[in-house]
């Protein structure tokens, strides 16, 4: 059964991340800004699988304004046993520890939605074309 480990708005200690390693986690929410050309938007960034370690980055440096910052900047990266890595937005994430058995189900689930989304879209595309070669020939 998933067990919460960190709710949204608290803060995520090192000593958590430290006893994930190893083990399997299920994080449906990880609120981070994405800069798009007309602005910024808040996405989520969710992920699942066994933390195989943490990652710690210390970043005093302000990119955006290129200039260094009054107070650095901490980040935690989960990297997965998969080879992925994923920053953990401190406070806007909530995480879970799963069973491997439930990450399975969990991991079945997506890949099923996500066949299904992309058949309904092959459809769509497939009767727009129908449409279209209809229109041409009339």
């Amino acid at each position: 059964m998933a067990v919460l480990l960190k709710k949204m708005g608290e803060e995520l200690t090192e000593e958590l991340s430290l006893q994930l390693i190893g083990k399997y986690v299920h994080v449906p929410t990880n609120m981070h800004m994405s800069r798009e050309e007309d602005g910024e938007e808040e996405v989520n960034i969710w992920f699942g699988g066994c933390v195989a370690g943490i990652e710690k980055a210390v970043i005093a440096f302000d990119y955006e304004n290129q200039e260094f910052r009054e107070e650095a900047l901490t980040f935690t990266n989960f990297l997965l046993t998969d080879g992925m890595g994923y920053t953990l937005n401190s406070l806007k994430s909530e995480v879970f520890e799963v069973t491997k058995e439930e990450f399975e189900v969990l991991l079945a689930d997506h890949l099923a939605t996500q066949t299904a989304e992309i058949e309904a879209e092959k459809k769509l595309r497939e009767a727009a074309e129908e449409i279209g070669r209809t229109e041409e020939s009339e």
